[in-house]
């Protein structure tokens, strides 16, 4: 379990796992891709081992402008009465922690444009729901701080989401410096 969130550069992270599966499996850097997959896991207490040597699972980062159903597995809108796992402040926007990430390397689609993008994928999906591609950003001012993006679920269309703002973020320490 990494908290990516804690990371002074994610991006090597995501550098990392690509570099070994492409060393193990004898294959090129840029045929391979990182696909991003929301765990039903809440919280990193709830993985108990690693099953995969290539994959990471990590935590920490937040949802800001929607939350994410647990049970659906994809956004979902912010409600307006508080609920479990809300991070509010009066003044601030809401920042909805999102469950646990599996990150694992997988053969980059033929289609794929640039290679080093850091756009993660998201594995097949029974549903056929769409994905929103979500700009994830190392602090609440965004800006230049954009790490990586990652393909989230979304029962909604993705136009949806991106009309709304909605984006992960690695940092989300209050005013007083406390991270939320």
């Amino acid at each position: 379990m990494t908290w990516i969130g804690g990371l002074a550069r994610p991006r090597a992270l995501l550098a990392a796992l690509l570099q070994t599966a492409a060393r193990k499996q004898g294959v090129p850097l840029d045929r391979l891709c990182l696909s991003a997959e929301v765990t039903k896991k809440a919280s990193p207490d709830d993985v108990e081992a690693h099953a995969e040597a290539d994959a990471a699972y990590v935590d920490g980062l937040y949802l800001h402008g929607a939350r994410w159903d647990l049970a659906a597995g994809s956004l979902d809108e912010v409600a307006a009465s508080g609920r479990a796992g809300v991070l509010a402040s009066a003044g601030r926007p809401t920042h909805h922690r999102l469950p646990v990430l599996l990150l694992r390397p997988q053969h980059a689609p033929p289609s794929r444009a640039e290679p080093a993008t850091y756009v993660l994928a998201a594995p097949p999906d029974p549903a056929h729901r769409e994905l929103y591609v979500c700009p994830v950003y190392a602090t609440r001012e965004r800006g230049a701080t954009c790490v990586l993006a990652a393909a989230l679920r979304t029962r909604a269309p993705p136009a949806k989401w991106a009309l709304a703002g909605v984006a992960l973020l690695l940092g989300v320490a209050g005013a007083d410096g406390e991270a939320l």
